[in-house]
């Protein structure tokens, strides 16, 4: 929007604590902190809180609209953007929404009766809604880049050019379930000498995995002097599986490059990168996201032929062992899972969301 109006001012409103302010300041937009808060579960005392810091956080937002007197308002789903885009439709301000999961979140479904129009990933969530919908995708950093070759990415993150290549993570925070889930994994294929692991274990479980790996590729004595050399990228002999474990992965696109398959969760946007880039997966979708959304997410990844789904209560090890050999073992099973994969991603999101709204800017 920026690059197309070079003159219009754009702002971010958002929690007036946490990471969002610092990262919209960093490149350079202005920020709102509106102070709202999440909906409580059940009836408790909390409730009334919640009302009550609603209602503040509503004023908050009608004040900064009759002040900034924005052109057009875009809300993303969040408990923020509830008093934001609530103000804008009080104030007369045109309104349009996103939406990353199938199925709208309660804040998109309540004021979609009021907005412009709704920007989805998926044409299920039509008929969901009571305003126009536009079939964009989500925006995401990757957007428009092509996949990285595989034996490049590889070869960057110390892994083997020809093994089949397992990509698990569940996120920044991680999981734990898929983190055990790939460890029982290890250690049922150690002795295999063409797959091998880049496993994102998370911050908080890093320290653990990675002496467990230690442990279990190059023995118990082995652990200490492997620590000890932060150097030592890729664990695993030569004649074994070979394992990459990090916290986290800045460069994820070099981590869907690298790989055959990825293991992760069904959240919103990490579905988006995976059609971005055209990757095979299986998902397990995170079992208490609201209202189910991500195995809901999952189930339109799966119907497409783009992606298999286990449980979260079903993930285990052996059955990931089991999975991974068939699916190695099929000839190009992978390859049209990851073509069915990037024909649901459709076009440029972000391109697409921008021409709706330049109608609005005003000169």
């Amino acid at each position: 929007m920026r690059e197309l109006f070079p003159e219009v001012e754009v702002w971010f409103a958002g929690r007036p604590t946490g990471q969002e302010q610092r990262v919209a300041q960093k490149r350079g937009f202005r920020y709102a902190p509106i102070s709202a808060a999440r909906f409580p579960s059940g009836i408790s005392p909390a409730l009334l809180l919640f009302v009550l810091r609603t209602i503040a956080a509503f004023v908050q937002a009608c004040l900064w609209v009759r002040r900034i007197r924005p052109c057009l308002i875009v809300g993303f789903g969040g408990y923020v953007s509830f008093p934001v885009i609530a103000a804008g439709i009080m104030g007369g301000v045109p309104v349009f929404l996103q939406e990353q999961n199938v199925v709208p979140g309660k804040v998109n479904r309540l004021l979609s009766k009021w907005a412009r129009g709704m920007f989805t990933s998926f044409e299920e969530t039509e008929g969901m809604v009571r305003c126009a919908v536009y079939q964009t995708g989500t925006p995401t950093r990757f957007e428009g880049k092509e996949r990285r070759d595989a034996i490049v990415c590889r070869k960057k993150l110390g892994l083997e050019p020809a093994r089949k290549t397992i990509f698990a993570f569940g996120g920044s925070q991680g999981a734990a379930s898929i983190n055990r889930a790939v460890m029982e994994f290890a250690e049922i294929e150690k002795d295999n000498p063409d797959a091998q692991v880049l496993h994102l274990t998370g911050e908080r479980e890093f320290d653990e995995y990675k002496k467990r790996y230690l442990e279990l590729l190059h023995g118990e004595e082995a652990v200490e002097q492997y620590l000890s050399e932060p150097a030592k990228k890729v664990l695993g002999a030569d004649d074994g599986l070979k394992v990459r474990v990090l916290p986290y992965l800045e460069e994820m696109d070099i981590g869907y490059g690298a790989a055959d398959v990825v293991l992760c969760r069904a959240g919103a946007a990490t579905l988006a990168e995976l059609m971005d880039f055209g990757v095979a997966a299986v998902l397990v979708p995170y079992p208490y996201a609201a209202e189910a959304h991500q195995e809901k997410n999952a189930e339109i990844m799966e119907r497409s032929g783009a992606a298999l789904v286990i449980s979260n209560g079903a993930l285990s090890g052996k059955g990931l062992t089991s999975l991974m050999g068939e699916l190695f073992k099929t000839a190009d099973l992978l390859d049209r899972m990851a073509q069915k994969s990037r024909a649901l991603r459709g076009g440029n999101a972000t391109e697409s969301i921008v021409e709706v709204l330049s109608q609005y800017i005003r000169g």
